[in-house]
């Protein structure tokens, strides 16, 4: 249950693969054989043509893409995405299309940061210093249209350094309240009823450094904390019209026409 609508028509046990190729670990996303793919594209609403194609592995909902290298039997995950899944090298695993339910944008994200070689900090080596701006800027380039659930943790390369993001927190966009209240700021609630949504152009993101890590320093205007957190963005700040297909339903746009 907790699906998204729609996308009925595939539903396919796979084999957990390896990726075909190792730099195919930083998109976060999953791959299935072309055949595959084709058959989750065609059970996809046509409303939802043009997005990011998405398939539930198990109950979590990834980004997919097809390649000539995955067998009909398989699907390929990262080894974080595995992890995450506590799925081994060829468990079985069902394969569905997932489509986001209505009002599942992020309003919110919290990631934290590590380098993705753990690497224990030399005497006189400085931690990496990492822009929160730029690194929010290359998250959303990369992932847009992707699912975020708490716990999950992907590795990105971030100015030529890989790090490790891992998602701490999220919020969504409160309908029910806002329509109530009519107040902006109510807008953002812990999103306790569901641990996942996805994250699109609005969704404010903001990262904390890993708990113990000495590898890195934080600096700008995204770090978590900072006084730029949720309790003072205001609906003004979140632009609606970005969200397009898939981010709010009818009744939602009406409250904000």
């Amino acid at each position: 249950g907790g699906g998204g609508g729609g996308g009925g028509g595939f539903v396919a046990t796979l084999q957990v693969g390896n990726l075909p190729s190792n730099r195919l670990a930083l998109t976060n996303k999953v791959y299935l054989s072309p055949t595959n793919y084709a058959h989750v594209q065609r059970s996809i609403p046509p409303e939802f043509d043009g997005s990011t194609l998405l398939v539930r592995v198990g109950p979590s909902p990834y980004a997919v893409e097809a390649h000539n290298a995955v067998p009909d039997d398989q699907i390929a995950l990262n080894g974080l995405q595995r992890r995450f899944g506590q799925l081994s090298l060829s468990a079985r695993v069902e394969v569905r299309p997932f489509v986001p339910p209505p009002n599942f944008a992020l309003a919110t994200l919290e990631l934290t940061v590590d380098l993705l070689a753990k690497r224990t900090a030399g005497k006189g080596v400085p931690p990496r210093e990492i822009d929160t701006e730029r690194l929010a800027a290359d998250v959303l380039l990369n992932y847009e249209g992707q699912i975020f659930e708490v716990g999950r943790t992907l590795a990105m390369d971030f100015e030529g350094t890989k790090v490790e993001l891992s998602v701490k927190e999220l919020g969504q966009v409160d309908a029910a309240h806002i329509g109530k209240r009519g107040g902006g700021h109510e807008r953002v609630r812990p999103d306790l009823a569901t641990q996942m949504g996805q994250l699109l152009g609005p969704t404010d993101l903001t990262f904390s450094k890993a708990q113990g890590s000495t590898l890195i320093r934080l600096e700008g205007a995204k770090v978590a904390g900072g006084g730029g957190g949720a309790s003072n963005i205001f609906l003004s700040d979140f632009d609606f019209e970005k969200l397009g297909i898939g981010g709010l339903d009818s009744e939602f746009n009406e409250i904000f026409r």
